[in-house]
């Protein structure tokens, strides 16, 4: 009886750490350009799938910029391409004053050359 719990609560952690290594991930995407910047608040949209899971985004912060980089989990067995707009909004440390504001996901190679990305990764903070 409690070799089977044991073995039970085992699965469970597991299955747990799963899901969590899953939607912790999420694939870098994009966001839509000019962002709108309103003191230490950065409000954006990025196309996504209809299908999504979770998003998250990371922030790094230093005296001179910005990056924000958007992840995307789709888990989604069968989904459409259409694309969805979905809306984000990061609340800065401090205001963005001056400092560069950076999409994370046009600073990898393979996402650089997308449409959205255009080529120029850096907007100037207002």
């Amino acid at each position: 009886m409690v070799v089977r719990r044991v073995i039970a609560v085992i699965v469970l952690a597991v299955a747990a750490l799963a899901v969590w290594f899953v939607l912790s991930l999420g694939d870098p995407v994009p966001w839509g350009k000019p962002a709108t910047v309103d003191g230490d608040v950065v409000r954006t949209t990025y196309v996504g799938s209809e299908c999504q899971t979770y998003d998250r985004v990371d922030v790094v912060e230093d005296d001179q910029r910005v990056v924000i980089t958007v992840r995307e989990t789709v888990l989604a067995v069968s989904c459409t391409d259409a694309g969805v707009a979905h809306e984000v909004r990061v609340e800065l440390d401090e205001p963005l004053g001056d400092r560069a504001l950076v999409d994370g996901a046009c600073l990898l190679a393979e996402l650089s050359e997308r449409p959205t990305c255009d080529g120029d990764t850096i907007e100037s903070g207002g």
